[in-house]
């Protein structure tokens, strides 16, 4: 029963990953979390212009193996200044999971070795989001375009930075 889902999964991953890497444009995973709507709009509007200026399409293979999280928050109770703001930036892969996994199962000689628990762990981490790679923290002293800009930078670069 086992080996019947993870060779089940092993497809749907397979299948997945080719209907991505024929899709003329490709979609980059991120997500905000802020309790300021308007921040959060700008923040995204400001990343979405970044990432139309990177040209990923050539080198992102697998878009789904990747994302980068942005969690915002102001400092309001700071008695020096009310006015800052900190991001957090954290890309999280499972790209060498699934490389992993692609090596192991397409290796028949190998797969039959494999303990089946093995082979049950792997199609569990293949399902999970993925691992933390980096974690960034921005803090900014007021909230502004220039900075704004500096942050959707760093966004875009852990983005670009995870597909090379």
């Amino acid at each position: 029963m086992k080996k019947c889902i993870v060779f089940m999964l092993f497809i749907l991953f397979s299948l997945s990953i080719f209907a991505a890497e024929d899709q003329a444009k490709v979609k980059l995973l991120y997500g905000i979390f802020c309790d300021d709507a308007a921040v959060t709009e700008t923040l995204s509007s400001a990343i979405e212009k970044r990432l139309k200026e990177e040209d990923l399409r050539e080198v992102m293979k697998k878009p789904l193996l990747t994302k980068v999280v942005v969690y915002a928050s102001q400092d309001k109770d700071s008695k020096i200044n009310s006015d800052g703001w900190a991001f957090a930036i954290a890309s999280i892969s499972n790209k060498k999971t699934l490389l992993l996994f692609e090596t192991l199962m397409s290796d028949k000689e190998i797969e039959t070795k494999l303990n089946e628990n093995i082979k049950f762990v792997l199609a569990h981490m293949v399902m999970e989001q993925g691992l933390l790679k980096t974690l960034n923290v921005i803090h900014i002293h007021q909230l502004s375009a220039e900075n704004i800009a500096s942050v959707a930078d760093e966004v875009v670069k852990d983005l670009v930075n995870q597909f090379k």
